[in-house]
């Protein structure tokens, strides 16, 4: 009966975290989209990502042998299902907004990018949108780390994340609900 519990309310909260496009302006998704698209070819012409057909370990090995700097190689999936779109009005105007999450895809075919979540804010102003991709760094949760997974009216919602002495990697054994408020820049722990 618990499992059945748990699994339920898994369900429901999957189902309200991430708002549904149909009831969201078209075009507010689309302006959305496109500013997001527009900052993925900025973010790679400036090499802090690969584009995804760079993005493989014989390519990656190529470019340190021929001595280049070497970088650690991320890239942002070309699939859009691996990418999380949340919206809401954000930034208190009358237009929604986005939070865009995703976990890279790692170039040298390691799995170092496990806990890693990009957290992209996409904010109206006026006729257009803005990315935000530093905006989350305020807030710093060491010895932690914290992933974002739905959105509200000027508030981000998300787990934090600490792995005790003898936890593995895969398994955190501290977690804690939390609320970012974009109004206040405030980051709390919080019961949703």
């Amino acid at each position: 009966m618990r499992q059945i519990l748990i699994l339920l309310s898994l369900l429901i909260l999957g189902c309200s975290t991430q708002q549904s496009e149909n009831n969201i302006d078209q075009k507010e998704i689309s302006d959305i989209k496109k500013a997001f698209e527009s900052w993925t070819k900025s973010e790679i012409s400036k090499g802090n990502f690969f584009a995804m057909d760079s993005c493989n370990g014989d390519y990656y090995m190529r470019k340190d042998s021929l001595g280049l700097e070497s970088v650690f190689g991320y890239a942002v999936p070309d699939d859009s299902s691996e990418i999380n779109y949340y919206y809401a009005n954000l930034n208190g105007d009358t237009k929604k907004d986005a939070l865009i999450t995703f976990t890279p895809y790692q170039c040298d075919g390691g799995n170092a990018s496990m806990w890693v979540q990009y957290q992209v804010l996409v904010l109206s102003q006026g006729d257009s949108y803005l990315v935000d991709d530093s905006y989350f760094e305020r807030f710093d949760t060491a010895p932690g780390l914290f992933q974002l997974d739905s959105v509200a009216p000027k508030a981000v919602f998300g787990t934090y994340f600490e792995f005790a002495e003898k936890d593995g990697r895969c398994c955190p054994s501290i977690t804690k609900p939390i609320k970012i408020d974009l109004e206040k820049n405030e980051f709390t722990y919080s019961n949703r």
